[in-house]
């Protein structure tokens, strides 16, 4: 399965206090301003969320889904003529 790590870089890199925008390649973190009088709210909606029942299938839906707009973008701009010729992976290397 393709998964992601924000789930875990948060728990490692979170602040007290602070909203934080996660990138990877290299994995690092950037405090995000929040806007005076907007809060955040974290909740456990206490729904499962069986990732692997479907074999990943549903979960790994979304990295495809995200690596075919690079490659539909990356044709549109010209840097790419084919799936297989397009070297982007993600839209921060687009």
């Amino acid at each position: 399965m393709q998964s992601g790590g924000m789930d875990q870089t948060i728990s490692v890199m979170g602040e007290l206090g602070k909203a934080k925008l996660v990138q990877f390649n290299p994995i690092r973190t950037e405090d995000v301003a929040i806007p005076v009088g907007y809060v955040f709210v974290v909740a456990n909606s206490l729904t499962p969320s069986p990732k692997l029942q479907h074999k990943g299938i549903k979960y790994n839906k979304r990295v495809v889904e995200c690596r075919f707009i690079v490659y539909i973008l990356a044709q549109k701009l010209g840097v790419a003529l084919s799936y297989k010729e397009c070297k982007f992976k993600n839209l921060l290397e687009l």
